[in-house]
């Protein structure tokens, strides 16, 4: 009898041929889908496809921090519009990552966050600077944590949320999901690619030495700095302006009260905050040692939810 050799059975067991059938919002839980926003209730003008959301300061908020980045921006910027927050698996988009935001009537689908990002605000060059902090430093600390083996199990229903998928399916693409994150984490970092791949190029070996690599590579460490390095910048900023927002606004917006870089702060912090399910990890422990970073982001969501 033929026998697959076990490097290539590895490969197709993360990633089988079979297709799976079109994921829609109404297999996802009865709290599935909530509307936030000025605009309409039975026509949303925005959908916004998430991990997850749950009731906080208020309102119905995205429970990742990029998700909810585009949320308060979505609410902040276009107050009169409304975005049905929907509650799916990262297999309802191609890219295998979440958020997808949907905007009709043209039915325009922004695939990635960084131009969800661009096409909501246009900002100005400072900002933009700011931000790379976020989108750089702060992401990847935030992708780190997540793949980090202390914490990674208990995050798995976190990013597959459809609960009428069977288990054993689950299992079968928690492993693509994590290669999907570690690869927006190595782009910048080769070093730290080159320690993952090892011996073998196959993305399967990437989760598998994560581990071995994750307590013994200096990169990793280097990146949770950055990440320090990025909250104390903001603290910083935060502390030399003259109101409890930062000074930073975008282009067209000098009129706003918060800007796009509060937003954007905002959302990673607050998902940060001690009782949710990222606020027991190590960068969740360093965002606790920037009170006056959490208080600004519990301002921002205020601020946002009371134009609506």
């Amino acid at each position: 009898m033929l026998k697959v050799p076990a490097p290539i059975k590895t490969f197709f067991d993360a990633f089988p041929l079979e297709k799976l059938p079109p994921l829609e919002v109404s297999e996802t839980d009865s709290n599935a889908c909530q509307v936030v926003g000025g605009g309409s209730t039975q026509s949303p003008d925005f959908y916004l496809y998430t991990y997850g959301h749950k009731n906080g300061v208020g309102t119905t908020l995205s429970t990742e921090p990029t998700s909810l980045a585009v949320q308060l921006l979505l609410s902040y910027f276009h107050p009169k519009k409304s975005t049905q927050l929907a509650t799916v698996s990262h297999l309802a988009n191609m890219d295998g990552k979440l958020p997808l935001l949907v905007q009709q009537p043209s039915n325009r689908t922004f695939l990635t966050f960084n131009s969800i990002y661009k096409n909501l605000v246009p900002s100005t060059p400072q900002i933009n600077v700011l931000s790379s902090l976020v989108f750089h430093n702060l992401y990847h600390a935030w992708i780190v944590t997540i793949l980090d083996p202390a914490y990674s199990r208990q995050f798995e229903n976190t990013f597959l949320s459809v609960k009428s998928l069977e288990s054993n399916t689950e299992a079968r693409f928690v492993e693509p999901l994590k290669i999907r994150f570690m690869q927006d984490l190595i782009t910048d970092h080769k070093n730290l690619a080159t320690a993952m791949e090892q011996s073998t190029r196959l993305p399967t070996r990437l989760v598998m030495s994560m581990e071995s690599v994750y307590d013994s590579h200096p990169e990793i460490e280097d990146i949770y700095c950055r990440a320090h390095d990025a909250l104390t910048a903001f603290s910083k900023l935060l502390a030399e302006s003259p109101s409890q927002f930062f000074n930073a606004k975008d282009k067209g917006f000098e009129q706003s009260e918060i800007g796009s870089l509060d937003c954007v702060v905002a959302a990673f912090i607050y998902s940060l905050r001690p009782e949710s399910p990222f606020g027991q990890t190590r960068l969740g422990h360093m965002v606790q040692d920037f009170p006056d970073l959490s208080s600004h982001a519990v301002s921002v969501i205020e601020e946002v939810y009371k134009k609506n």
